[in-house]
């Protein structure tokens, strides 16, 4: 794929997303450049993940190191409940908004690095040859964009793809199965 149509500084990530069970270590990934690049480079890049506590959160790695921050929304998500998740990164701040609404926000970050393959559901690890940080459930609609939506931007694909689901995957977990653009 063409890993350098991610390296954005200024993203807005947008899924729809229904958690089974959080992850026990580190974080979730549903969706970003994460991983370790093809090189065996550390980074993490940017993205949208969810905590060990159970919060949407946005992932940004500032210098490239794999010394990832990880800023989380307010809410605690419920297990087997449909949200829409957004991060959303302009400058220096980072926003978190969950169906529609500010969560969580952070500044004075910086996103260097971004040159990882865009994942959806984990993250890949060039020197294992394999993901990693597997998000446990569902995960519709990602949508990427290469500038910061404003708040009535999201609200309104919030409002406009409510109500818009037409079908499920079932993934059979054996043996896994990955995709790459």
């Amino acid at each position: 794929g063409n890993v350098t149509a991610f390296q954005l500084a200024t993203f807005t990530v947008t899924a729809w997303l229904r958690v089974t069970a959080f992850g026990t270590t580190n974080y979730s990934s549903v969706a970003g450049t994460f991983g370790w690049n093809h090189n065996y480079d550390a980074g993490v890049g940017y993205g949208m993940v969810t905590t060990t506590a159970g919060k949407l959160a946005g992932a940004l790695d500032p210098d490239g190191y794999g010394n990832t921050q990880i800023t989380p929304g307010a809410t605690t998500l419920s297990t087997n409940r449909w949200y829409f998740g957004t991060v959303s990164c302009a400058d220096t701040s980072i926003k978190i908004y969950l169906d529609g609404n500010l969560d969580g926000s952070a500044s004075g970050l910086s996103i260097v690095d971004a040159w990882s393959d865009f994942t959806i559901g984990a993250m890949w690890r060039a020197q294992f040859s394999r993901m990693t940080l597997g998000f446990d459930g569902k995960i519709d609609d990602v949508r990427l964009f290469n500038r910061e939506l404003s708040a009535s931007e999201i609200q309104a694909l919030h409002q406009a793809s409510r109500g818009g689901y037409v079908s499920e995957w079932n993934w059979i977990k054996r043996p896994p199965s990955y995709f790459f653009d």
